[in-house]
């Protein structure tokens, strides 16, 4: 109800919901609403569009003209900090100086408003009148002027927050009621100054924040904001009661003295959230309500509601000011609009006032606010988006006070400041489209919107951290150059639309795809990739002195006092003494190269070959023999920037001797080391060389000569290493084989406006000046790039001289430059964001040559270096760019790094190389670029050139104030070396433990603290550390190389029931699961049992062939002990069922394999429940003994591994606990102590038999399965420490404890049951020791807290534990509820167990995952390499004594109570026909290999066995298709048009064959839709889908009753006539199928389609449909599935006309068909073309066949014969060449001859036939119709040769993925991605054809609710949309089948597929819209589905 002054919240929160003119509520029998869905429409004609500052936050000119400081000039300097980065709005964006460029933007936004603030202290500097400054009031006049003069209105605020500093001083400002007069004198002079221009007032922004702000309640509140007023209790309602009256003085001083003259309007602008209630609680719905009271109502309710006062909530408060009467009168509709200003909103929860709390504005509230977490964030930690806030707040001001008139005056949403600002126009988009959703479709009065904000400003306490611009502003630049951002222009064309007219692209603004471009790839780097580390001699070395080395000029310029703190390299890293250190570092490292570099003056003091010097030489021997001797191979630089100084002192790189120079050192070094040197780099980074040594000469050697020396330098650099190239390639390479190449570095030059195309050129320029100056002459074409020879020579020649500055190369030196490197070397770090900016032609120098602008990206992280910004993505891009211009050289990245101050905790640089690294491999796997390696610079922190040690590169930490240069692991050492052991980043499930070590109880007897296990392995061994302290993180899913004990057991399982089948076969009698999946109690869930199950029974040979092919040594499988002991006991001993697993394990032995038994897996003897009740007795303990004797005897001379229980826990608990196994028992407060009591003693009984009867004859040994999830805590708390320990010991400790605990007993936490049977001190003594081996089988985890008994709880074992379980949501699922994957819990049960039992003998007997069935079981390969790896760590990390492991399981199988549903298998096995064939999934060939290699041996590529990336695959692609695609829908003149008989319709054959009762329920099509006489309402379906084609077919028996012109039906004309011109009237496209399998029946009686004669009928008929309809149709389809009229209609006969003749009918009809087309089309093509202009295609239906086993080259073969056999069949004659395929011509001759005929039973087309058919080879106009649906599974299967038929001609095999949904046609399986794949075959095999997709899918009951067809419309449209943006291929149309449900052939109206119900009940045959109506629709609307 809504009552007076308070209003049910929720009312709001779904008033956007309500479809306009209706109550009914979206989301409630409609399609959901979506608050970020674009709806198309467009704002009122007179809107009003504008953008908005305020005055300090742009301005500046703080102090200029007379201006006197506002309180925020006085806030921002007073020394306090109370801005965030320090800053203030002295400058801001100079608006002061650059308001004409700004009124400029505007215009280009096409605003007609621009909303600015006035500076009350610029205007009157104490604020009072009597100070009036001219000066300010001229800068707005002149700012009013020119906005006027640009068609731009002014809306002026009065005050923004900018209160005069005098008036703070004299009166204490907002606090002092005087300030209400001053306020109406300031507000008088700008209505007096201004008013005759400005019309549009706004007295004050945002009160609210100026008193107090929910968020960060400021101004006089916390004293966040200027003035800095800390007064919570009072100050905040003074102040909003002052401006409240300030604002009713200023309104009625306009109104009373302007209004009548100026003619103008003012209001107030008031800001508020949205607020939520957080539940549905009348508490929280009146807490949201309360918020918003007391936020916007506190303004808005005395100005806009009906008594001038405050909101009747807030009055209680005590400290509230009271209004006189008279202010109330004043204060009612004091403002002609309301201003709103919205960003954001709140979620709100009732707060009770509690004793405790603070007297404070905030408390009196009594809320609580927070945000949804799934909201997406800003800049601003306050602004969280959620579009339906604008909507349900504007519905609430026009609820709450009668609809006034609204302008939104700000609204936006702040970001780091990028110009690729997509997430703003997101915002926009997404918000101004809820606006318009409550204008149009809600009635809210909204009158303009203003967004916030033009221009990046000063953003108060945030400073410049946050920005909001449409424009970019660079406030690193005195200048202030702006910038539209792509927001900018997206927000001016939706102002050029007046909103969001239908159709128009919003995905265009943004240039780049960021979330594709930044999306992370799983994949490995190729085999041999070079991982190294890199360091610079003069940077590490040290020893400069020492042993013979000369100065050079690094020496001499660091000596001179160049560098940063006086800093040089004279010691630096002292690698000169510690180089063997160092290569430990690396070899810790893991890389396999070290790029180090030479120092010249080390080998040759003064750079000449006179003073070689032996001791660098040998210093340089020593550390490449030590590299080698650790494995890791050298890769050195000869020249890092060290030139000796004597060299340097004769012109250096200026000279042209030191090429010669160079030569002699490269030579002397390649002699000396080049048996040891395989890759070599002449030169690191000749740019750095050139221009910052010899250009701007801040680097050594300090030349400055920027526009002439810096080109001689970098041309001489070129020649010599052109010369030492040469020479090494002359010389040594036939003798050392290495490899020579340059290291150049460039960082990526991305255009600063991606669509500037002089900001385009503008990069491409400065790449080409950066990196083209030298790699176009040494791997391009020999020279300097075209651009940089044409630029400097024409600036040369203008400035004066006779030739160009940059040196030219001979043409000799061209020959020789050109290709002269084996690989490009590339340093990269950042990037730069280039503009054009035209140089003064007078300046000489490099740098202005290339007349270009260089920035950065605000959004780019900073690092230690002011020029190093990080951009991951910048690599990706430069390395494309080198491939593509440079034929794909091979590229080492051979430095790339960040900078920070040193820390060991350095995460900047893990996340660097990770984001960078994994760039690169984007570069190699995405878009083949070869690169080969990869060196991280830097190894270790060095002397970084003139920075010194300030600034921080390495991998390891160095101390340079120790004299021993101590070096120290950074955390980035852990992860550099994880992506090299990986060899990058393969796909392993993402989650991570983040774990850290707190807390650990002690170990105390029988009970031990969990978190010791959670955190266990996290132990690095040998120590104490643990991973996430001060080390790498454990992350518990990736994998870590290493290798199994030689003598690890590996195998396989399954169980007796689960598999063998023959339920009742050689005399085996029921078990308890037999009798409990038959007694018809539903208690499995999909009703199936274990009858058959995989019949392993009768395929025991092949399954040991199968295991065997696993590569495993040992089958686990279980005894069923009703098959050998019928009734249970030794009396009943059934020879049959012995010798069944004789021969079993006889199999196994002779194959290699060992047999592992279990004894009892769960399927006790029926006979012995029946009559003794089973485990419940303790009799069966004897009997159990009884039972394990007899199999000992039998099988123990081959046997010599047995297990007696399997999962004790599971029989005890689901057996006869809850009964949710067998037998279904449920007596869960004692049955299952007993039932575990009687198990165990049964176990200790057949242990004792085997060890004192047996095992001294049979050697081997006995154990128990045990199973158990682990248990984590759910909180640190030791309450629910000690009850994961209690989960533990009640499920697992309940069997381990008496078998493996040392005391033959319970654990102690147990025994306080009462109802716990207690064991006898001999059964102890026997139940201790009792298991050689402890079988352990492992699944899942969970995580557990404590629950204290309540005293409601039953009486149960579950409750006796007191825990509560769940999972991390984030663990991945299963197709098993219960299984969620968490690979450590392998690792900490391991190890739970081996501190517990004292470490004993583990086997893990199980351990797997279940999904739906896939051969591509990239889960389960990904589970088993996870969990066996986590199993591995436990034994070589942890010492855990695990012996073998065994693989859950070898096949799928019956699953228990879940029957078939989940599957288990590394084998697939199909339960769907009788012969179960078995076919191994890849994880079969995954684990095949993991058991070959024993474990993980480095290097192993294990991404291959999955032949498909399914997450790339599956991954939904956010695009629009082409302008002017067709979208439509589709129906067949039989399906839907009744009228059967009426207006001279003749019958047709499906008429005949429905009549003959061949359908379905006996179903005909006689009414069908009744289309015939409704087609009108269904045209007006059609218009509400928004297609705009209808595809429908004609019923040539309508147009001539016997399929002849002498039967030609006028009234059959002219309804189809009135069908075409209703859709045309309705801005539909008729889209016409002239043949859906209707033909006349007197034509099927003169043979039909087998019949010649009917390729002229066609014809005829085909002629009169273009006679009388062409002028009207453009788009024409001659045949429907031609397939399913030759096979299913006259090959197999199923359809009519109902002819069986499989092997030659069906190719007769099939070639009649393409003839009849073809000719057809000609007819078409020569008669009518030129006269209608419209198309002609063929509809071909077909599923995508992919190859059941991809790795199979005969299903692949199979696969691709099928498609040639049901789609090339017609699509090769009318789009290929003219014929058949070539298989198929092949095949089917070759079984005809060999079936004993002369002739292939395929018929041949004529020589002109072939021309005739080859439409597409002759270049006549056509496309190809595609229907397409779903998918099989195809493999190879030789049919037999004697049967003549074209299905046994494919010699294929048909099945499905298990994996793929069902619909309600048996034949069609869900998977979209065939959609694109066959597209992608049709575009490649038949040259890329024009394709439309004319039928595509699903069938349901019928229910309006089709959640399955909104699915399958969306995924599949999505591929289709892939296969055009991603494949290329040409698709033009799609049309959804169907338009409404309709006849369904020979289903009848079983199945319905259409997007509208049709009651088949209802004489008129009613329609209703089914739910996916309004998606396909949105789907068409939007063009597909833009990034929203």
């Amino acid at each position: 109800m809504v009552v007076r002054g308070k209003i049910v919240l929720f009312l709001y929160f779904f008033l956007a919901l309500i479809p306009r003119g209706g109550a009914q509520m979206v989301g409630m029998g409609q399609a959901e609403y979506d608050p970020d869905a674009v709806v198309p429409g467009q704002f009122p004609d007179d809107f009003a569009w504008g953008v908005a500052t305020s005055a300090y936050q742009v301005e500046g000119a703080w102090d200029k003209d007379g201006r006197a400081p506002s309180i925020w000039d006085v806030f921002t300097m007073d020394g306090a900090s109370h801005v965030k980065d320090g800053s203030n709005g002295n400058v801001a964006c100079d608006q002061y100086s650059h308001y004409k460029e700004d009124v400029q933007l505007i215009k280009s936004l096409n605003v007609k408003y621009y909303r600015f603030s006035i500076s009350w202290s610029r205007v009157l500097p104490d604020g009072t009148e009597a100070s009036l400054n001219q000066a300010g009031i001229n800068y707005y006049k002149n700012l009013v002027t020119e906005l006027k003069a640009n068609g731009i209105e002014p809306m002026v605020t009065l005050y923004h927050w900018d209160l005069p500093q005098a008036l703070h001083d004299s009166m204490g400002g907002w606090k002092n009621s005087s300030i209400i007069q001053y306020f109406g004198a300031y507000a008088r002079v700008m209505f007096r100054e201004l008013g005759d221009q400005v019309k549009f007032w706004i007295t004050l922004n945002e009160p609210w924040v100026v008193a107090a702000w929910i968020r960060v309640w400021l101004g006089y509140g916390s004293g966040v904001n200027a003035p800095g007023i800390k007064e919570p209790a009072t100050s905040p309602y003074i102040v909003g009661h002052n401006q409240i009256l300030a604002h009713s003085l200023a309104y009625n001083i306009y109104d009373t003295e302007f209004r009548v003259f100026q003619k103008g309007k003012i209001g107030i602008t008031l800001n508020s959230d949205w607020s939520i209630p957080k539940t549905q609680s009348q508490a929280d719905i009146d807490a949201a309500e309360r918020q918003l009271q007391f936020s916007l109502g506190w303004f808005a309710n005395p100005i806009f509601g009906n008594n001038g006062d405050y909101p009747d909530v807030m009055k209680n408060v005590s400290r509230l000011p009271v209004f006189a009467s008279t202010e109330k009168q004043t204060n009612k509709g004091s403002a002609d609009f309301f201003g709103l200003n919205h960003y954001t909103s709140n979620i709100v929860s009732n707060h009770a006032r509690r004793a405790d709390d603070p007297v404070s504005y905030i408390t009196d509230m009594q809320t609580n606010t927070e945000a949804d977490p799934s909201w997406r964030g800003s800049a601003s930690s306050w602004l969280k988006v959620n579009p339906s806030g604008m909507r349900n707040i504007l519905n609430w001001i026009k609820t709450t006070y009668n609809n006034p008139e609204v302008y939104v005056t700000e609204n936006g949403i702040s970001d780091c400041g990028t110009l690729q600002d997509q997430a703003r126009l997101d915002y926009y988009k997404a918000y101004i489209n809820n606006m318009l959703r409550a204008i149009t479709m809600d009635g809210c009065n909204v009158k303009g919107y203003v967004a916030w904000s033009l221009l990046d400003n000063f953003e108060w306490a945030s400073g410049y951290t946050e920005k909001f611009g449409l424009v970019k502003v660079d406030f690193e630049r005195n200048e202030r150059p702006r910038t539209v951002k792509d927001s900018g222009f997206f927000f001016a064309d939706l102002v050029k639309n007046n909103g969001f007219p239908p159709g128009w692209d919003t995905s265009t603004y943004v240039m780049q795809d960021v979330e594709e471009r930044d999306m992370f790839l799983h994949d490995t780097f190729p085999d041999g990739f070079a991982w190294g580390a890199a360091t610079a001699a003069y940077q590490v070395e040290g020893g400069w002195n020492e042993d013979g080395r000369g100065p050079s000029i690094w020496d001499v310029f660091s000596h001179n006092g160049r560098i940063a703190n006086h800093d040089t390299g004279d010691v630096a890293c002292d690698s000169y003494h510690k180089y063997k250190e160092d290569v430990q570092m690396l070899k810790q490292l893991g890389v396999n190269h070290y790029r180090f570099s030479i120092s010249w003056s080390r080998i040759m003091a003064d750079g000449t070959p006179g003073t070689l010097n032996p001791k660098g030489i040998e210093y340089y021997n020593n550390l490449l023999d030590e590299l080698l001797k650790n494995g890791i191979q050298p890769f050195v630089t000869l020249y890092h920037w060290d030139l000796p100084q004597a060299l340097q002192e004769i012109g250096g790189w200026e000279n042209d001797t030191i090429i010669d120079h160079f030569n002699t050192y490269a030579e002397i070094c390649f002699s000396n080391f080049g048996h040891k040197v395989k890759s070599w780099l002449t030169f690191n980074e000749a740019f750095v060389i050139s221009w910052l040594g010899y250009g701007i000469g801040v680097f050594a050697p300090g030349v400055y000569s920027p526009g002439t020396g810096v080109y001689q330098v970098a041309h001489n650099i070129i020649r010599s290493h052109v010369k030492a190239y040469h020479t090494y390639d002359d010389h040594f390479r036939s003798k050392y084989n290495g490899q020579v190449g340059i290291t150049l570095d460039c960082d990526w030059k991305q255009p600063n406006q991606f669509r500037s195309a002089k900001d385009r050129y503008a990069a491409e320029r400065a790449l080409q000046f950066k990196l083209g100056w030298f790699a176009n002459p040494i791997f391009g074409n020999g020279d300097y790039p075209s651009v940089m020879k044409r630029v400097v020579k024409q600036k040369s020649i203008a400035q004066g001289l006779s030739k160009s500055r940059l040196p030219e190369f001979t043409p000799e030196e061209i020959k020789q430059n050109k290709k002269s490197a084996d690989f490009f070397g590339l340093n990269h770090y950042t990037s730069n964001l280039v503009s054009q900016f035209d140089r003064p032609i007078r300046d000489q120098s490099y740098d202005n040559d290339q007349d270009v602008d260089i920035t950065y990206d605000n959004c780019w992280n900073r690092s230690e270096s002011s020029w190093l910004r990080v951009n991951p993505w910048g690599l990706r891009k430069l390395l494309n760019w080198i491939h593509d211009r440079y034929d794909g050289p091979p590229i080492y990245v051979t430095e790339n790094g960040v900078s920070d101050k040193g820390q060991l905790d350095d995460e900047r640089r893990i996340r660097y190389y990770r984001d960078y690294i994994n760039e690169m491999l984007k570069a190699i796997k995405l878009d083949n670029v070869d690169v080969r390696g990869y060196m991280a610079w830097s190894l270790m922190d060095n002397f970084e050139w003139t920075s010194g040690y300030t600034q921080k590169f390495g991998l390891y930490q160095v101390d340079f104030n120790s004299p021993q240069r101590v070096r120290s692991m950074k955390s980035s050492v852990s992860v550099y070396s994880e992506i090299i052991r990986n060899n990058g980043f393969p796909e392993i499930a993402t989650q991570v433990c983040h774990c850290y070590f707190t807390h650990i109880t002690m170990v105390v007897r029988g009970k031990i603290g969990l978190l010791l296990y959670f955190f266990l392995a996290l132990i690095p061994r040998g120590g104490a550390q643990m991973a996430g302290m001060g080390q790498a993180e454990y992350d518990p899913d990736a994998v870590v190389p290493g290798q199994f004990p030689d003598d690890f057991a590996w195998g396989v399982a399954t169980s007796a029931y689960q598999v063998e089948g023959a339920w009742d076969k050689d005399g085996r009698a029921p078990s308890i699961w037999d009798v409990f999946t038959m007694d018809g109690a539903g208690h499995v869930n999909d009703g199936s049992n274990g009858n058959v199950a995989c019949d392993q029974y009768s395929h025991y040979k092949e399954d040991v062939q199968l295991i065997k092919s696993l590569n495993v040594k040992y089958y686990r499988f279980s005894i069923s002990w009703s098959r050998v002991l019928p009734d249970g006991t030794e009396a009943s001993l059934n020879q049959a069922g012995i010798n069944y697993y004789k021969n079993l394990v006889t199999e196994l032995k002779a194959n290699g394999i060992e047999p592992m038994v279990t004894l009892y897996h769960w399927d006790l003897p029926q006979a012995l429940h029946d009559s003794m009740g089973g485990w419940k007795n303790s009799s069966i303990i004897q009997y159990f003994g009884a039972y394990a004797r007899v199999m000992f005897r039998e099988l123990g001379d081959q046997v010599k591994f047995w297990i007696t229980l399997n999962e004790p826990y599971i029989v005890a608990w689901l057996g006869y606990g809850n009964g949710v196994n067998a037998p279904g028992i449920k007596e869960p407060a004692t049955a299952p102590y007993i039932v575990g009591h009687n198990q165990i003693l049964a176990h200790s009984l057949a242990y004792r038999i085997y060890d004192t009867e047996f095992r001294v004859f049979q050697k081997g040994k006995i154990g128990i399965t045990l199973n158990s999830d682990w248990s984590i805590p759910k909180t640190q708390s030791q309450a629910d420490i000690d009850a994961a320990e209690r989960q533990l010991q009640f499920s697992l400790g309940w069997f381990a404890n008496p078998i493996f605990g040392g005391n033959g007993d319970y654990p102690g936490v147990m025994k306080n049951i009462s109802r716990l049977p207690v064991f006898s001190t001999t059964e102890k003594q026997n139940n201790k020791g009792s298991a050689d081996f402890f079988g352990l089988n492992h699944y899942t985890s969970n995580i557990v807290s404590n629950r204290p008994r309540r005293d409601d709880d039953p009486v149960s074992y579950m409750t006796d534990i007191q825990t509560q379980t769940e999972v991390d949501p984030s663990w991945r699922g299963s197709a098993s509820p219960w299984l969620k994957v968490n690979p450590g819990g392998m690792r900490n049960i391991l190890n739970w167990i081996k501190t517990t039992y004292n470490n004993p003998e583990v086997y893990v007997t199980e351990n797997g995952v279940s999904d739906c069935g896939t051969l591509q079981d990239q889960t389960r390969l990904d589970y088993y390499k996870a969990y066996i790896n986590n199993m591995l760590r436990a034994i070589t990390l942890d010492g855990c004594n695990v012996k073998g492991y065994v693989a859950w399981s070898l096949l799928d199988n019956f699953s228990w109570s879940f029957g078939y549903t989940p599957r288990f298998g590394l084998v697939k096995v199909d339960f769907e026909r009788n012969e179960r064939p078995r076919t191994v999934k890849d994880s079969g060939f995954f684990f095949a290999d993991l058991v070959k290699n024993n474990g993980f041996p480095p290097g192993w590529d294990t991404s291959t066995y999955v032949m498909q990336d399914v997450e790339e695959r599956d991954m939904f692609l956010h695009d629009t298709f082409p302008d002017g695609f067709a979208w439509g829908a589709a129906t067949a003149a039989y399906q839907v048009e009744g009228g059967w008989n009426e207006d001279g319709r003749g019958p047709s054959i499906w008429d005949v064959f429905s009549h003959n009762g061949r359908i379905a329920n006996q179903d005909t099509g006689d009414v069908a839709c009744d289309s015939y006489h409704k087609y009108k309402e269904d045209v007006q379906m059609l218009k509400q889908l928004g297609v705009n084609h209808y595809r429908f077919s004609i019923s040539w028996s309508r147009i001539m009753a016997d399929g002849t012109p002498g039967t030609l039906n006028p009234k059959g004309i002219k309804y189809y006539n009135n069908l075409i011109d209703e859709l045309l009237k309705n801005g539909i496209q008729p889209f016409v199928t002239l043949y859906h399998w209707d033909l006349p029946q007197a034509l099927q009686e003169i043979g039909g389609w087998e019949n010649d004669t009917i390729i002229d009928h066609f014809n005829t008929y085909a002629e009169i449909c273009f006679s009388n309809f062409g002028h009207k149709v453009k788009s024409w389809l001659t045949f429907n599935e031609a397939f399913v009229i030759s096979w299913l209609g006259y090959g197999i006969g199923v359809f009519a006309p109902g002819v069986y003749s499989p092997g030659t009918g069906v190719y007769q009809v099939a070639h009649n068909i393409i003839r009849s087309h073809v000719k057809a089309y000609h007819t078409y093509n020569d008669h009518f073309r030129s006269k209608y202009n419209g198309q002609v295609g063929i509809t071909l239906d077909c599923d995508w066949k992919q190859p059941n086993q991809f790795r199979s080259a005969k299903d692949r073969y199979a696969a691709e014969r099928a498609l040639q056999f049901k789609l090339g069949w017609f699509a090769n004659p009318i789009f290929g060449n003219g014929d058949y395929p070539s298989v198929m011509k092949r095949v089917v001759k070759q079984k005809s001859l060999a079936q004993g005929l002369s002739v292939s039973r395929l018929p041949e087309f004529t020589p002109e036939e072939i021309e005739q058919n080859k439409i597409i080879l002759s270049n006549l106009p056509i496309f190809f119709g595609l229907n397409h649906y779903t998918s099989n599974l195809v493999s190879q299967f030789d049919r037999p040769i004697r049967d003549q038929s074209y299905d046994n001609d494919q010699d294929v095999d048909i099945t499905y993925d298990n994996c793929w949904n069902r619909s309600e046609s048996s034949w069609l399986r869900v998977n979209p991605w065939g959609l694109r794949k066959l597209l992608k075959w049709i575009h490649d095999r038949y040259d890329g054809p024009p394709i439309y997709v004319t039928e595509n899918g699903v069938s349901d009951k019928g229910q309006l609710d089709d959640e399955r067809r909104i699915r399958y419309y969306r995924d599949y449209i999505n591929e289709m949309l892939k296969a055009i943006k991603l494949d290329n291929v040409d698709v033009r149309g799609y049309m959804a089948w169907s338009l409404m449900d309709n006849f369904e052939w020979t289903s009848g109206y079983t199945q319905k597929f259409g997007l509208y119900q049709v009651d088949f009940n209802s004489p008129q045959r009613v329609r209703s819209m089914k739910s996916s109506v309004s998606v396909y629709s949105e789907i068409i609307r939007n063009n597909g589905f833009p990034e929203i």
